[in-house]
């Protein structure tokens, strides 16, 4: 009976490993006007870009019942590239969305340079946006552009847990 039990319990780990722990990626906050929800930082969309060194971090904050998200990002490349619009592009490349980016802040660090800045975008659209089946295009423009993207396994798993924290903001309204 014991060999039993510790057989199913050594087949169950990798399921556990596997489940998402949706309330480690998030938080809300009971304000007056809405809860405010934060998804935290996700480190997911990469570039070929030779001007970008580490993946693109993003986060969102929507205070629920506003029509608008804040998208905030964090970027790194080898020179300064302060950026003045950002574009949401499907995998098409058709354009989604675009809106003007308000940079937070550029410093250096090593040998390369870390960029906050962030876009405010419709809800909506941020909602429709992880629901698709394929990723989403981010690009950052200034003097010159640099592109980020999921990869298709990582498109779905992030999709996925957004979607459902998407979810939990609209049954909680």
């Amino acid at each position: 009976m014991k060999k039993y039990l510790l057989f199913l319990l050594l087949a169950a780990i990798p399921f556990v490993g596997n489940t998402q722990k949706i309330h480690r990626q998030y938080s809300f906050y009971p304000q007056e006007g809405g809860n405010v929800y934060f998804i935290y930082p996700q480190k997911v969309f990469e570039s070929n870009d030779a001007g970008a060194l580490k993946k693109l971090t993003y986060d969102i904050t929507y205070l629920a019942g506003r029509d608008s998200a804040s998208f905030t990002f964090t970027y790194y490349t080898h020179n300064v590239m302060k950026i003045d619009s950002v574009k949401l592009l499907s995998d098409k490349m058709d354009v989604l969305f675009e809106g003007k980016a308000i940079t937070y802040f550029v410093q250096p660090r090593k040998n390369y340079w870390q960029q906050r800045a962030s876009l405010t975008l419709p809800y909506e659209l941020l909602v429709k946006t992880f629901q698709e089946d394929n990723s989403f295009i981010i690009s950052l423009t200034g003097k010159k552009s640099i592109s980020y993207q999921m990869k298709p396994k990582v498109w779905k798993k992030q999709s996925q847990m957004i979607s459902k924290i998407f979810d939990i903001v609209e049954y909680n309204n």
